[in-house]
């Protein structure tokens, strides 16, 4: 059904999480070799990639065409997410062309493999939540907004926000333990799991 970049990510203006999938398979390797060769670090990769990616699913139908290619969109969000991070850690970035980083000598195939079933797997249980957690748990670890904007943003009181995000990590908290459980039974639908930032 999805086959051309295209139609993929048509797909994800309609929300569609096979779409997404779709796009997450394709694109995982060029966003981190983006982000690797410019935070330098592999542990801090892997957490922007899985923030960078909910930031495409929810931000979908900001893709114009006519402005260019998905893969230029792709990259201009992951540079830039990159440079952010980096600021707010204090750090300075040497823009290396990510072409030439060498990824092997910063991790094993294991650690890919696992590290990367984890973020499939908190990215599932994400899209799994009721549309208003989901927004108020991105705004509020993804996007690094506080309660008082993420109410002013949504035009929601500040009680609301702070009960949407605890009962949205209270349920991924419960969807996460259930997905174990199947796995440990060997009938689990879900691959990767819920490995959010501490709450504020």
């Amino acid at each position: 059904m999805w086959e051309t970049d295209e139609e993929i990510m048509s797909g994800m203006k309609q929300k569609s999480t096979q779409a997404f999938k779709l796009f997450y398979d394709r694109y995982i390797d060029y966003v981190y070799r983006i982000v690797i060769g410019i935070v330098k670090n592999h542990h801090d990769a892997l957490d922007l990639c899985q923030e960078l990616f909910l930031e495409y699913f929810q931000k979908a139908d900001t893709y114009n065409a006519e402005k260019g290619s998905i893969k230029a969109w792709i990259a201009v969000r992951a540079k830039s997410r990159s440079l952010d991070y980096l600021r707010k850690q204090n750090k300075t970035a040497k823009l290396e062309p990510f072409e030439k980083v060498d990824i092997e000598q910063r991790i094993t195939p294991l650690d890919e493999l696992e590290k990367r079933e984890e973020e499939e797997r908190v990215i599932n249980l994400l899209l799994k939540l009721p549309e208003s957690q989901r927004h108020a748990i991105m705004y509020n670890y993804y996007e690094s907004m506080s309660h008082r904007e993420i109410a002013k943003k949504i035009n929601r009181p500040i009680g609301t926000v702070k009960s949407m995000i605890r009962y949205g990590v209270n349920n991924l908290r419960k969807l996460y333990e259930s997905d174990i459980a199947n796995e440990k039974r060997g009938d689990s639908v879900e691959k990767s799991s819920f490995g959010g930032r501490k709450t504020h």
